[in-house]
């Protein structure tokens, strides 16, 4: 979120007053931008968890199957990529 958009909100958020039914809707709408952000980082953790186990599973089987020739390069990328 840009600063611009930051203050926009903290203004709207302000403007709401220290009522109940203020401090509800201010609430309602952290509440959204919160689960909006949570979703997003979900997102980013499963991309990463699966490029991450997709390479382990590729290196198991590249050690399984005793084929090193032609493979060694990918080896070694795929071992430092894992080892981040």
């Amino acid at each position: 979120m840009t600063e611009d958009l930051l203050e926009e909100q903290s203004e709207v958020l302000a403007k709401l007053g220290t009522s109940a039914e203020g401090a509800h809707l201010r609430a309602r709408m952290q509440s959204a931008c919160l689960l909006s952000d949570m979703e997003s980082f979900k997102v980013v953790l499963l991309e990463e968890f699966c490029e991450a186990a997709f390479c382990v599973i590729k290196l198991s089987l590249l050690l399984v199957l005793n084929n090193f020739e032609g493979f060694s390069d990918e080896i070694l990328f795929l071992h430092k990529t894992v080892s981040k």
